[in-house]
């Protein structure tokens, strides 16, 4: 009857991608295809090593994606089991519901598989929340969002302060169509995790423009024109034209990392 939270994650979308039995023929005829190949030369070494998707054959390949997509139904099934429950007890339109995930995904872009890089595929997530309450049906927001913004959103709907040293900001004044003061860029940061051929990355995001950098692989970097260069296919970090760019990508870096006392 009081107030509740319910923290909900979906195991299913998740490798080794075993979908359930009654979803284990969906998409059977839907014709998948192998993304077109991409020039490598301009990316680091170790992301033109990082071929997964050029190993694989055209069948195998697009099995492990219909079995990417078997796994979701399950998890859009128990999303709808959740509204559904909601509904009945009379608190759907009481509740703030966010769906998101807690990365992107490579499904074959950039030749890659799985996730752990800094292209858009992989830090994009999808974003969609409904609170009939403070937001309008179909609304779109185009400032940039993060899944640590979750917590402090959710603190500031029930009325409580964020705790100290809590990095994420609440986007509930964006709810309300207020931009001004939001952030302007924001930083990525990938360590080691277990045995993926993954170099340690850092780097700065803001609406137009990407930079990363390879702490351990000395002067291999990366930077990309978004508004130009969307799907990310050429890295302008040694081209002259975008020196100014670059200076400043570095500048932004260089304050996240201050700002959030990242370590080195």
């Amino acid at each position: 009857e009081g107030p509740f939270c319910l923290y909900l994650a979906h195991k299913a979308v998740h490798g080794p991608f075993k979908p359930a039995a009654r979803h284990a023929k969906l998409y059977s005829d839907v014709k998948i295809s192998k993304p077109p190949a991409e020039d490598m030369s301009g990316r680091p070494r170790w992301i033109q090593q990082r071929q997964e998707v050029a190993k694989m054959s055209d069948e195998a390949y697009a099995e492990r994606i219909r079995n990417y997509y078997r796994t979701l139904a399950a998890v859009d099934e128990g999303v709808g089991r959740v509204l559904k429950t909601l509904e009945e007890i009379g608190a759907l339109d009481n509740t703030a519901i966010i769906f998101c995930g807690d990365n992107g995904f490579f499904e074959g872009e950039h030749g890659m598989l799985d996730k752990r890089a800094a292209y858009e595929e992989s830090i994009r997530i999808p974003f969609v929340m409904r609170y009939p309450k403070l937001i309008k049906p179909k609304t779109v927001i185009d400032e940039m969002v993060l899944n640590i913004d979750v917590c402090p959103t959710f603190l500031d709907l029930a009325g409580v302060r964020a705790p100290k040293g809590v990095q994420g900001r609440s986007f509930k004044p964006l709810l309300a169509g207020k931009t001004t003061g939001w952030r302007e860029d924001w930083l990525y940061e990938y360590f080691r995790d277990g045995n993926f051929v993954t170099a340690p990355m850092r780097g700065v995001r803001t609406k137009r423009w990407k930079y990363v950098e390879y702490p351990e692989l000395p002067g291999a970097e990366e930077l990309y024109d978004l508004k130009s260069d969307p799907h990310e296919l050429k890295n302008l970090a040694k081209d002259p034209s975008a020196a100014k760019e670059l200076e400043d990508m570095k500048a932004r870096l260089k304050r996240l990392m201050q700002e959030t006392k990242y370590p080195g």
